[in-house]
């Protein structure tokens, strides 16, 4: 293998592997208002998958990506499936952070990426009541900028917000 050959692997292998993050804009900071549960998730269902995510008392949002609407009944067991959990804390993409003023929601979250850092998105919504959030800012998903509702899911248990990349 001639040098040329060997470096050029190197920035693939670089470029694939060694996945970094952009930064947050966002701190993190303790969520202490009442006005959105948070002892489950919220979802929401087009005509082929439904996108959970979950927000903590910590300040930390985890989207666990999309099921299938046909296993919308076995949502419950997917989201706290112990190697969903695994995968999703070992890599940025899902994590984020969210803050709420008055009726009003803002999360930024990480993306996945494709041959650089994972990048980041930031959402809008407006808290409709303390079991619905209409978000606007959707990208990469057949919504473009509409608004979507997301309705509120009681869970018993969530996954954990433990993870390495937010503090």
């Amino acid at each position: 293998m001639n040098l040329k050959t060997g470096l050029i692997i190197l920035v693939i292998i670089g470029v694939f592997c060694c996945k970094v993050a952009e930064p947050l804009s966002m701190d993190r900071e303790d969520f202490t208002s009442d006005n959105l549960r948070i002892d489950g998730f919220y979802y929401h269902c087009d005509s082929v998958y439904c996108y959970p995510f979950f927000l903590y008392q910590n300040g930390l949002f985890l989207s666990v990506g999309s099921i299938g609407i046909d296993r919308f009944d076995l949502m419950d067991s997917i989201v706290t499936d112990p190697f969903v959990v695994k995968g999703i804390r070992n890599t940025h993409w899902g994590w984020g952070v969210f803050l709420v003023k008055n009726d009003n929601i803002i999360i930024e979250r990480w993306l996945p990426g494709v041959g650089g850092p994972y990048p980041t998105q930031l959402l809008r919504g407006l808290i409709l009541n303390d079991t619905t959030i209409a978000i606007s800012g959707l990208r990469g998903r057949k919504h473009g900028s509409e608004i979507v509702s997301f309705k509120f899911r009681y869970l018993e248990q969530k996954p954990d917000s433990t993870n390495a990349f937010i503090e």
